[in-house]
């Protein structure tokens, strides 16, 4: 998992919605050094604090986590791997809410 291409992402997207660190920590409900710490890669999210965020940001949890997945773990990697496989099977069940459901 690379925290700090995920951190960027973030980063990129709150700026694209205009929002500072403050605004995106009230909507995450997380603190600004918090959200701060998630864009450098210096912390890495819970769950549920990935799902904050990405509601905050009003993103897809596949889009934030695109390329990161992939790369290994530079910080504590049993950890990582399994937020890993926990993100990914989130966000395969999310993305099939949306397929067209097939007639038995």
């Amino acid at each position: 998992m690379d925290w700090t291409d995920l951190g960027l992402r973030a980063r990129s997207r709150r700026r694209q919605l205009g929002l500072t660190q403050a605004q995106t920590a009230e909507r995450a409900g997380l603190s600004p050094s918090y959200i701060a710490h998630l864009e450098h890669g210096t912390r890495f999210a819970s769950l549920e604090t990935f799902v904050s965020l990405c509601n905050a940001l009003s993103l897809s949890p596949e889009i934030l986590l695109r390329g990161s997945l992939a790369a290994p773990c530079r910080t504590m990697p049993e950890q990582g791997a399994a937020l890993a496989e926990r993100f990914t099977r989130i966000a395969d069940g999310a993305m099939r809410q949306f397929l067209p459901r097939q007639a038995d």
